[in-house]
């Protein structure tokens, strides 16, 4: 089984005064090359952070053009709804979600498990549509075990 697992897509451009965007660059540009064009059972993403500026959505987008997941989870945050302004919402968030969207209409199967930032989802708990379910946890089967995927506020 190929699981591939990445979080904080949002992480900070500056550590005390020092630029760290391309570093940040670097590491995201060596997962794309890692994951090129594979097939991998199960990929799960958190903390994308869409709707604000700290959001590396170009650098996820490319990261998710090169895979083809059979499962995604969205493991929480991936919306940012406490800082989400209806002013910055920009063409490569929009194209993320876009692309996820494809995957669904490929038959990925895809988990949004809701987070501290999208808690607005919870009451949607329970909706599936189209092979996307929104979740607060959920447990897949991996080599034969249980694991329980949820965000963690």
């Amino acid at each position: 089984m190929k699981i591939l697992h990445t979080s904080d897509w949002h992480v900070g451009k500056t550590i005390r005064g020092n630029s760290r965007a391309d570093e940040h660059r670097a590491v995201l540009a060596e997962i794309v090359d890692v994951a090129a064009e594979r097939e991998v059972d199960l990929v799960v993403l958190s903390d994308v952070h869409l709707g604000t500026y700290g959001s590396r959505s170009q650098e996820l987008l490319n990261y998710l053009k090169t895979i083809r997941p059979r499962t995604l989870v969205l493991n929480g945050d991936i919306i940012d709804v406490w800082q989400f302004s209806k002013r910055y919402f920009p063409t490569a968030h929009m194209k993320v979600i876009k692309c996820i969207i494809s995957m669904l209409a490929k038959g990925t199967e895809v988990y949004y498990v809701t987070g501290n930032h999208d808690e607005l989802f919870r009451k949607f708990v329970g909706v599936e549509v189209g092979g996307l379910r929104i979740v607060n946890k959920v447990v897949l089967e991996l080599h034969g075990k249980r694991a329980w995927i949820f965000h963690g506020d």
